[in-house]
């Protein structure tokens, strides 16, 4: 009877952890999510850049070591704008993409003069598979290159400001029918833009598909450059989250507190009293 807390312990511990594994092991197919390790997910990146999260509402700690990366499909209310604004005066990189025109709204309070246009931009001759997916290459250093999805071009940043490119084959798809229209602009466009603003900097992306699983092999390379070897964070709360994959960042959060040294030392002595044998209350030997 003695044992009997212990061994009820045990099976609970062990419940959990067939829980928790099964919530970590179960595909994920929310976009743009670390958790995600489908085409659209983001998980290579968490994996390979040792990404964390961080909420629109609580930036970084150190703006100047790190790069924050925001892909909005959705509106941020003033409280969040008020955060991207402060970190990025502060000596943040903030990389920004989505929807054109909430991104276009955090570039306007962040006084920065690019934007993103409406309409994709399209190459029929250098691209992967089909127009649609142009490939793109790095102004100073040819070499480095990517292949995004429909990007949008940067319109108006500063002089300087351009990062990557499309080929001088590419045209700007105004009307969205996928073919060249008389008048629709030809040449190359800048897709990613970089610009300061306060004490800062705004990495404008012309397609959050930069950094996706289905086109990390051949992307690495130019998010690498985009990053600047900063420590990278992620707004998970910008794009609205499953419930597992709720589940999955908590999980995930709860697994680097615990590998912390503080957090680790005050736990092992609990495992070590949970574990150890009640000599008294099997009668003595």
């Amino acid at each position: 009877m003695g044992n009997r807390p212990l061994r009820l312990g045990l099976v609970a511990t062990a419940i959990a952890a067939v829980l928790i594994g099964a919530i970590w092991v179960y595909p994920d197919d929310a976009p743009l999510q670390l958790t995600n390790d489908g085409e659209l997910g983001l998980s290579s990146l968490a994996n390979q850049m040792r990404v964390r999260s961080s909420p629109l509402q609580r930036p970084p700690d150190e703006p100047e070591s790190s790069a924050w990366v925001v892909l909005l499909p959705r509106p941020t209310d003033d409280a969040e704008l008020g955060g991207l604004v402060r970190y990025v005066r502060a000596g943040g990189t903030l990389v920004l993409g989505g929807a054109t025109d909430e991104a276009n709204r955090v570039a306007a309070a962040l006084g920065i003069q690019g934007r993103l246009s409406s309409g994709t931009i399209l190459d029929p001759v250098l691209n992967q598979d089909n127009p649609a997916f142009p490939r793109v290459a790095l102004q100073r250093d040819e070499s480095v290159t990517a292949v995004l999805n429909r990007p949008a071009t940067v319109l108006e940043a500063a002089s300087g400001a351009g990062r990557a490119q499309t080929s001088r084959f590419s045209f700007h798809d105004l009307n969205g029918d996928g073919v060249w229209q008389e008048g629709e602009p030809v040449g190359s466009f800048p897709v990613i833009a970089q610009e300061k603003s306060g004490s800062g900097s705004v990495v404008l992306l012309g397609s959050s598909t930069l950094f996706i699983n289905g086109l990390w092999g051949q992307n690495q390379r130019m998010v690498q450059e985009v990053l600047a070897g900063k420590s990278v964070y992620l707004a998970v709360d910008a794009s609205p989250l499953t419930p597992l994959a709720v589940a999955k960042t908590m999980v995930a959060d709860a697994r680097d507190l615990v590998r912390t040294p503080l957090v680790f030392s005050l736990l092992l002595p609990v495992l070590v009293a949970l574990m150890e044998p009640r000599w008294g209350d099997q009668g003595g030997l």
